[in-house]
C-alpha cells in the first residue's frame, strides 16, 4: 500500500497516510483539525537501492 503525503488547506499540517491505489484521496482528514480534503503533495520516490553503488569486491 503506498504512502501519500498531504498538507491541510486550513491549518497547514503536513502528514502521511497509507492509502490504496484507488482510495488515495477519498476520506482523508487532517489529524490536527479534522478538515476533509487536504491537498496531496508531490512525493519523492524511493527506489530502495543501496546508497553504496561502488564496486562490491573487497580491497586487496
Amino acid at each position: 500500500m503506498p504512502i501519500y503525503e498531504y498538507e491541510c488547506r486550513v491549518c497547514g499540517e503536513e502528514f502521511e497516510a497509507f492509502r490504496g491505489l484507488f482510495d488515495k484521496d477519498s476520506k482523508v482528514t487532517c489529524p490536527m483539525c479534522g478538515e476533509k480534503g487536504p491537498k496531496r503533495k508531490i512525493s519523492k520516490t524511493s527506489t530502495g537501492g543501496s546508497p553504496n553503488k561502488g564496486n562490491l569486491s573487497s580491497p586487496t
